[in-house]
């Protein structure tokens, strides 16, 4: 038994804390990356033990200090408040003095041994759990598919382009002026005189990406208490699988969906390159670079490659416009949410600006990069125009707004609705072309996308409550969005 708990021994101590992990984002990391990670993690564990053996040429004790080491990343994942480095940096200690220090013979042994059944254990409930979450996640998806589509009540037909542009986390124009007192009319008055109507007082549905976008998408509420981890997994198939795009394919229309960082995949590059950008936001290689030395460098990665993406996300969508047929191009460009990348000229950050960017505790380079990105889709839009034979329609969206100054919403359920009220005052600019009637101030994009379908394409969908749902995971509970209007206040961004 105990040669068996020694061969066995550094496949639990690279698996044990990798699996806490993925059972924490069930719904956000590919099962794919994990074997990756831990085929990674155990070959790395074998090469520890060989190296420390020539050094230490006891196996025991050194089984038992990595042990300790895989314990340390465990308690690091389950902690959140707690600081990561700061556990992995004790824990790193204690394993090195455990090296050091003198056990008897008759300890050492039942010791290894031990410490391999907490892994187990580990192991064991977690993969309990991740069955039991992913068994959830089918059965919502297996109800979701089987509501049927809409049904036309107008045989009417629809022969423009249509762009759906997602910038994560654009404030509104309100925003910009009542909270941060920063200048971005020219974006604003640019889209107006583009004949684009910016929707003077849009609230999200949503405060958080995925519930967000597969809401708009579906152009519905989402009915579920289901928990974060299983509703990603779920909203995952809602956005892949979304009404919207199956409506226009039967209309006639080629999706063309740039992918996103974020969650939605990467055009294929090569094996290593797709696997970092899969998992940059919120993958395992973003959460293990928190509690190890290199969290410095992936996050210099991180930025690099995001700049990269960002500017060849605008040129496919300007690409896309140049190509025949009727279409529609779905693009969720993760700016300017972090990392920042750009400065407000566009520019790469230098060194203290980086340092000083990574804080940002009074956004600062949160509005220089929305200033530089807001440059960027009037471009975009520019060329769009430009190449479209017909008027086409475009959606300028953002999932959210950002959390006011000082306001974290970390291992909390909700926030009172004075702090995450400027979170819902999102961007809605709208070109439409050929649509006379007047749009509420306070249309929501659920509504706004259910107005679209029944004016082009002869849908009767009601429209219905403009609300927000302010909770986290209880996604049943809604307010009317003008309790959130009410709410927002002007606030001096900074101190003078």
């Amino acid at each position: 038994m105990k040669k068996i708990f020694r061969l066995m021994q550094p496949y639990l101590i690279a698996i044990a804390p990798l699996i806490v992990l993925f059972r924490n984002n069930p719904g956000e990391i590919f099962f794919f990356d994990f074997l990756i990670v831990s085929s990674f993690l155990a070959i790395a564990i074998f090469f520890l033990f060989f190296v420390l053996s020539r050094w230490i040429k006891d196996e025991e004790k050194i089984s038992i200090s990595l042990s300790i080491l895989c314990l340390s990343l465990i308690i690091s994942a389950e902690l959140s408040s707690v600081s990561k480095p700061l556990i992995w940096s004790l824990c790193a200690l204690s394993a090195l003095a455990l090296l050091r220090l003198p056990i008897p013979l008759k300890w050492k042994s039942v010791l290894s041994c031990s410490l391999s059944i907490p892994l187990l254990v580990v192991i064991s409930y977690n993969l309990f759990e991740i069955g039991h979450i992913k068994k959830t996640i089918q059965t919502e998806i297996s109800q979701q598919e089987s509501t049927p589509l809409p049904q036309k009540l107008h045989s009417s037909t629809c022969s423009k382009d249509i762009y759906i542009i997602i910038l994560d986390e654009f404030i509104s124009e309100q925003a910009f002026k009542d909270y941060y007192h920063f200048d971005n009319d020219h974006f604003f008055d640019s889209l107006r005189k583009k004949q684009f109507h910016v929707v003077s007082s849009s609230t999200s549905n949503y405060p958080w990406t995925i519930t967000s976008i597969a809401s708009i998408l579906n152009f519905d509420y989402h009915n579920t208490q289901l928990s974060k981890n299983v509703f990603t997994g779920v909203a995952q198939f809602l956005i892949e699988q979304n009404k919207l795009f199956q409506m226009l394919k039967g209309e006639g229309y080629s999706i063309h969906h740039i992918p996103s960082i974020y969650w939605m995949g990467n055009p294929a590059h090569n094996p290593i390159s797709d696997f970092l950008f899969r998992t940059k936001s919120y993958g395992l290689i973003q959460t293990l670079s928190q509690i190890t030395p290199w969290k410095g460098a992936y996050r210099t990665y991180q930025r690099n490659s995001h700049r990269d993406h960002v500017l060849n996300q605008l040129e496919q969508l300007k690409l896309i416009s140049e190509k025949p047929g009727k279409k529609l191009a779905f693009a969720h460009i993760m700016c300017p949410h972090r990392p920042i990348a750009f400065t407000e000229d566009g520019s790469t950050l230098s060194e203290q600006e980086v340092i000083l960017a990574e804080k940002d505790s009074q956004h600062r380079f949160y509005l220089g990069q929305a200033k530089f990105i807001s440059k960027e889709v009037i471009k975009t839009i520019d060329h769009i125009l430009e190449h479209s034979s017909e008027a086409p329609l475009i959606l300028i969206l953002s999932d959210h707004g950002k959390f006011p100054i000082g306001c974290s919403p970390k291992g909390k359920l909700t926030l009172p609705l004075k702090e995450i009220a400027w979170r819902f005052s999102n961007l809605q600019a709208l070109h439409l072309p050929d649509f006379n009637h007047p749009l509420p101030d306070q249309m929501t994009p659920i509504n706004t996308v259910r107005t679209i379908l029944n004016h082009y394409f002869g849908y009767d969908l009601p429209i219905i409550e403009d609300a927000c749902c302010p909770h986290f995971y209880d996604l049943n509970q809604r307010i009317p969005n003008q309790l959130v209007l009410d709410s927002l206040s002007p606030k001096m961004a900074y101190q003078q």
